[in-house]
């Protein structure tokens, strides 16, 4: 499960930048 967390904290922010 922590791999999966950091997956998501990564892809989050990458997500996040180009709809902002």
């Amino acid at each position: 499960m922590g791999s999966s967390q950091k997956t998501e904290s990564m892809v989050t922010p990458v997500f996040a930048t180009p709809i902002l």
